[in-house]
């Protein structure tokens, strides 16, 4: 993987913020051009996460956001992409934040700009908040109208257990040491309403790559594919850190991946999926 020279100066907002950046579909197609993380995507990625901080007195309010990005729709609209995608990385959405800034969209039912991880023409603004926000999500922020009539959707019961099921996830640590600034990569697999969702999410990027509708063999593929690479990696991650549903979690170390090894980590991700802990619970 490619790494990135750190910023020469702070990304952190102050009290005052009332810089404007202009032209920001052009700084996000030039991203995912080069993949190199503009200054500008840096700065509001790291302020977001102060903003989500329960350690911090005073965090930046959503008016420095909407300044910076100058209220330009696709700028917007990566806001928005970039909200949901706090809940890999925060284990929780800025709800409060997603609210207003989807309140600023004039076309809920258009699509996203190209950046690194966006849904493109997949998905419009509507049909991804749609399908990555829970029922009790989706009424805080409450879109309207809505794309699709309700008997087109799940059960909200249905939705709401779906979003709480737990997920086996594989972080993979480019360094154990607490001062590094090296950020982890990691991959989510959970049950969906049909088939498994697998979620690539690059630490270095900020970029996710998400495929739904995956069968058993599909997962265990990509699984397979990510850590052969790992292993024969020149500049290898440090460790890779598992966390299974209903099994303990265990750490491998970059030496470790062997074949056994990977077998092992293969069997007891099959076994998760064949029985996935409350995935058959009656309403």
């Amino acid at each position: 993987m490619t790494a990135y020279p750190p910023s020469t100066f702070s990304t952190m907002w102050g009290q005052r913020q009332t810089t404007r950046i202009f032209n920001w579909t052009d700084i996000l197609s030039r991203w995912a051009t080069s993949y190199q993380v503009p200054t500008q995507v840096l700065t509001v990625s790291n302020n977001l996460k102060a903003a989500m901080s329960r350690d911090l007195v005073s965090t930046p309010p959503l008016q420095h956001f909407l300044t910076y990005l100058n209220e330009e729709q696709d700028a917007l609209k990566w806001f928005i992409y970039e909200c949901v995608m706090r809940r890999y990385d925060a284990g929780e959405i800025p709800l409060n934040f997603l609210e207003q800034v989807v309140d600023r969209i004039e076309d809920l039912d258009s699509c996203f700009p190209v950046f690194p991880g966006s849904p493109q023409r997949s998905h419009t603004v509507r049909t991804f908040l749609n399908a990555n926000l829970s029922p009790t999500e989706l009424e805080y922020v409450s879109m309207m109208p809505p794309l699709v009539s309700q008997a087109q959707l799940l059960t909200q019961r249905e939705q709401q257990r779906l979003a709480e099921l737990p997920k086996i996830t594989m972080f993979i640590i480019r360094s154990m040491d607490k001062k590094s600034n090296s950020p982890d990569d990691t991959v989510n697999i959970s049950e969906g309403a049909e088939g498994y969702t697998y979620t690539y999410r690059d630490g270095e990027t900020k970029a996710s790559h998400v495929l739904k509708g995956l069968g058993q063999e599909d997962v265990i593929k990509r699984v397979s594919n990510t850590l052969r690479l790992l292993a024969i990696d020149a500049d290898p991650f440090e460790k890779v850190q598992f966390t299974f549903p209903l099994m303990p979690s265990i750490t491998v170390s970059h030496n470790n991946l062997d074949a056994y090894t990977r077998e092992l980590i293969y069997e007891s991700i099959e076994n998760t999926m064949e029985d996935w802990p409350s995935s058959k619970a009656r309403f």
